[in-house]
């Protein structure tokens, strides 16, 4: 691997790998900093909108959140900006699906803002507002807006026809629903007016389940503390939590005459919900067994082969 990919990896663990106490976290950003600096006198754009959304992904509390984003816009303003001119940036308007990405991240940054304004940030949202042309926190979008916005997108007829004439949409809008749905909304909101009204169902459609499935697992693991409550009830009657639920819908896929690509987007997103824990994936282990072992993409293989 490239010296600095395995230099880049090995620094956002550091920067990933647990809470960032409020005395460290001067020197935390320091070292993003440093990274944003080495990455764009590199000229290596790969990395660091992915440390952004990492950033975003990892950490619940507000202001560490807006320090270690804003130490990214500070140094390289274009890995965020809203729009890109030739003086600032050397290139045209943000395209289409990039831009959906950044309003998540503006939205989100800009309620972190507001939950922290009696704190007296030095930087914070302002930087995006003067390096990247962020709207003002006046004018920022708000989060359940952009949501909806999205959401609007997505249950639209003609998104399976937007999926495949545009290979971008499909990444950027999971990433940026992914993000407001486990920053900005509790899992219960999520449950009553996302999952239960749309996503459930789409998980069942073979040609919007590449779509609904890893969003869903993806939400369900940042809701971790909160998707045990009981959201529903089994055809037993007894009850069932958010997390059981899920799992359950995705075993139903499992079970049925759905396309193998179907099942093995289904079988991946059960490998991430259990967390490679063997007892919880026997219903997906016996599927794998009883299938023709070439028709299962080879990270879920490889990983299933483990617990057979």
């Amino acid at each position: 691997m490239h010296i600095l990919s395995e230099w880049f990896l090995y620094s956002s663990k550091v920067i990933l790998q647990r809470d960032v106490p409020s005395e460290k976290l001067a020197g935390t950003s320091i070292l993003v900093r440093i990274i944003t600096a080495v990455c764009r006198i590199k000229g290596e754009r790969r990395f660091l909108p992915v440390l952004f959304y990492d950033v975003l992904r990892h950490y619940q509390d507000a202001k560490t959140c807006l320090v270690l984003c804003e130490a990214v816009a500070s140094i390289w303003p274009a890995i965020v900006a809203s729009y890109h001119d030739e003086a600032l940036h050397g290139s045209s308007i943000v395209s289409p699906p990039r831009r959906i990405l950044i309003s998540a991240f503006q939205a989100i940054l800009a309620t972190f803002q507001e939950s922290v304004k009696d704190e007296n940030l030095e930087y914070g949202y302002k930087t995006f507002v003067k390096k990247c042309r962020w709207p003002t926190l006046e004018n920022a979008p708000f989060a359940n807006e952009v949501t909806e916005e999205l959401m609007g997108l997505v249950i639209a007829p003609e998104f399976k026809q937007s999926l495949e004439s545009d290979p971008g949409l499909m990444f950027n809008l999971q990433k940026a629903l992914e993000l407001l749905l486990v920053q900005t909304y509790d899992w219960i909101d999520v449950y009553n007016e996302f999952l239960k009204p749309h996503l459930l169902k789409m998980m069942m459609d073979k040609d919007l389940a590449r779509f609904a499935i890893p969003l869903v697992a993806n939400v369900a693991l940042g809701h971790q503390a909160t998707a045990a409550k009981t959201v529903a009830s089994s055809s037993a009657g007894s009850p069932l939590t958010a997390y059981e639920l899920i799992c359950q819908v995705l075993e139903q896929i499992l079970a049925s005459n759905a396309e193998v690509e179907h099942q093995c987007v289904s079988a991946r997103a059960l490998i991430v919900l259990a967390n490679r824990d063997k007892t919880k994936l026997q219903k997906t282990t016996s599927w794998y067994q009883g299938l023709d072992k070439d028709r299962v993409p080879e990270d879920v293989a490889a990983v299933l082969e483990e617990l057979v």
